[in-house]
């Protein structure tokens, strides 16, 4: 039986009742003797800088002497291939691994728009650097009547995406960027939301699980506002239309089909848009997502293996399970999370109340946050901390407590 080690974002994102992983290195958590923290004694915005991949790799050499049947496992592919192209002799220890030039492709919002747009409907958009959309920025509201959407290529999380209500305000803000940032321009769709879908990616076959609603809240940019990703929310998604849900996971089985095509293997998430009858894709991001632990809380609940199985299986095995499979096409994913980072909209009282009290269906996930701390020593946009709440119909029911179950 191989050693199994996580490498992840956060301690959390491992379920509690997840026994799969043995040790963990993570970016943010508490440390203790079978999680290395990156981050323990400050915190910081995570981009996986050098500074973690060196961390990561040091850990990495330091288990491999201590255990030498370990297996390492990542919560982002692409780092698995940057450590790699630092420590080549550490390849033989990742079981999963996809090439760096496939994670790319799929990763850049252009390339896979252009890739997919005769099979999958998506909004329409152009290409153009940011010295056009100022020399032109009135021209941008034909596109459509509530204003338009700039995307660098490869972004995620919310953090590449600027949303200007009235698009003949760009040229207030060209203090924010280079003239020669490059952006996807797409029309502002205000009364759309964001669904985004797990699927997992098997030679010949697609698990996909229940869509979720990608929550956000507005920053307070004048001119522009940035989405701010504050969570997912599988409880609200429940009440979507049948048609709608229906769709997500056609186009999801379309969109996985053709990844599986070029050889990607394993978890992906797929984001789209939604409005009242339509789908629009807007991304695919191939790693585990934000919401991937309250896929895993899921699975547990219905005594299922945790989502890196299935992870691990996509890589060995042709297809799933077929009984896996049934259940996971009719399983229901009773959670929702709420995120706190430290940003311009953050009020400390706020923190404060939602760090210390959680209702009964709630729990915590400090992730090694230290109320006591002022954020303001932290940096801008760090992950502070996040609490996951079940819906409370499925409490007490078929699986344990909610106080049992995390």
């Amino acid at each position: 039986m191989s050693f199994k080690v996580y490498i992840a974002s956060k301690e959390s994102d491992i379920d509690p009742r997840n026994n799969y992983y043995q040790h963990k290195i993570v970016y943010y958590g508490t440390k203790n003797e079978t999680t290395d923290v990156f981050c323990s004694d400050f915190r910081c915005d995570i981009h996986y800088k050098p500074h973690f991949l060196n961390f990561v790799i040091e850990k990495m050499r330091e288990i491999i002497k201590r255990q030498s049947d370990c297996l390492f496992f990542f919560y982002a592919p692409k780092l698995s291939c940057i450590v790699v192209e630092n420590a080549p002799e550490l390849k033989k220890y990742i079981p999963c691994f996809n090439k760096y030039s496939t994670l790319t492709f799929i990763d850049n919002k252009l390339l896979s728009r252009e890739w997919l747009k005769s099979l999958i409907p998506i909004t329409s958009f152009e290409l153009h650097t940011w010295a056009d959309c100022c020399s032109f920025s009135r021209t941008l509201s034909e596109l459509t009547d509530d204003g338009i959407v700039l995307q660098y290529a490869n972004s995620c999380g919310g953090e590449g995406s600027f949303i200007y209500p009235n698009s003949s305000l760009i040229s207030l803000c060209n203090e924010t960027f280079s003239n020669d940032d490059l952006f996807i321009i797409s029309p502002y769709l205000e009364k759309s939301i964001t669904a985004c879908c797990h699927i997992i990616i098997y030679e010949n076959d697609i698990l996909v699980f229940p869509p979720n609603i990608c929550n956000s809240y507005k920053s307070t940019e004048t001119c522009m506002y940035r989405p701010i990703y504050c969570g997912s929310d599988y409880i609200s998604a429940m009440n979507l239309p049948n048609l709608i849900k229906s769709r997500i996971i056609e186009l999801s089985n379309t969109i996985g089909s053709k990844l599986s095509n070029i050889g990607y293997r394993g978890v992906c998430g797929i984001d789209f848009l939604v409005d009242d009858k339509n789908v629009f894709m807007l991304e695919i991001n191939p790693r585990y997502q934000g919401s991937s632990f309250l896929v895993d809380a899921a699975l547990i609940d219905n005594q299922l293996p945790p989502l890196a199985f299935f992870q691990e299986q996509a890589f060995t095995c042709k297809t799933p399970l077929r009984e896996h499979k049934n259940i996971i096409s009719q399983m229901i994913i009773p959670y929702k999370s709420i995120v706190y980072t430290y940003n311009e909209c953050t009020i400390e009282h706020e923190l404060e109340t939602a760090f210390h009290n959680q209702m009964f269906n709630q729990r915590l996930c400090a992730d090694g946050f230290d109320i006591n701390v002022p954020v303001s020593k932290y940096e801008r946009n760090t992950y502070l901390f996040r609490i996951i709440e079940k819906d409370i119909k499925y409490i007490n029911q078929t699986q344990s407590g909610f106080s049992n179950d995390l």
